[in-house]
């Protein structure tokens, strides 16, 4: 793939989706997960504090059906241009080409956005239609091989005992598999936990947004990446208005000032 610097129009991302027949349901799916892809795709030249969104530029109902989408940031209600943000697109289809020749996770690839292009591969072959993403002048086919690296990236490889800390965060008691997830305080990687009787529910609500450790089976992915921790016991720690002062401390110790 070329740089996009002299290329026209890197800054739009393309779908491009051929098929016989689209039905509505077809066309609000396809447009989902192509935007459920986008919305957490980002770069780490883009601060955080960036609101990036993606603007619809236009739709062509013409064979083959084409959507084109640009990213805008913003930062505190203002607009923010700059290489980064229009490199996104092309940025985007690298990772995607990475994909094709081999089941390694590209850069910036979260979990949510490798299931989506899965989805993504599933619908086409679904409509029997083939489908393309271009920025510029690159253009990438959404092929079956995606589908099989991304299988590969999210297959739990091994697992072992362990404990984890983090924020507790969320928790989700919907269906009969019950979880709360757990943010790293230095990367903010989110790791759920499922749990039942071992802990309590109670337990989990009462340490919604403290620092927890989570003790239990963790399960790993080949690179290292945990997919979920299987619970069977909950710490949480103390907040910092709960810490022993210096004068408790020596009051422990028989220590009397004065």
């Amino acid at each position: 793939m070329t740089a996009p610097s002299n290329v026209e129009q890197p800054d739009i991302l393309t779908l491009e989706f051929d098929a016989e027949e689209l039905l509505i349901t077809d066309l609000a799916e396809l447009t989902n997960d192509l935007m459920s892809v986008v919305r957490n795709f980002s770069s780490p030249h883009i601060p955080k504090a960036y609101r990036v969104r993606w603007v619809v530029q236009g739709v062509s109902k013409a064979s083959p059906l084409r959507i084109n989408l640009a990213p805008a940031a913003t930062y505190r209600n203002r607009p923010i241009m700059g290489r980064p943000i229009e490199e996104l697109p092309y940025r985007l289809l690298v990772g995607i080409h990475q994909l094709l020749d081999d089941a390694r996770r590209p850069p910036e690839f979260t979990d949510d956005i490798l299931k989506h292009l899965k989805r993504l591969v599933e619908r086409t072959k679904k409509s029997s239609g083939k489908m393309r993403l271009l920025a510029g002048s690159d253009a990438i086919d959404i092929t079956s091989e995606i589908s099989a690296h991304v299988d590969a990236i999210l297959e739990e490889a091994y697992r072992a005992f362990g404990t984890v800390e983090g924020t507790l965060d969320a928790i989700n008691v919907h269906g009969s598999k019950w979880m709360f997830a757990v943010y790293d305080d230095l990367t903010g990687r989110r790791m759920n936990c499922s749990f039942g009787e071992a802990v309590p529910l109670v337990e989990v609500t009462s340490a919604i947004t403290r620092r927890v450790a989570v003790q239990g089976e963790i399960s790993y992915r080949n690179d290292g990446e945990i997919t979920n921790i299987h619970a069977d016991h909950l710490s949480v720690f103390p907040s910092d208005d709960e810490l022993p002062t210096a004068q408790d401390v020596l009051g422990i110790f028989g220590v009397v000032n004065g």
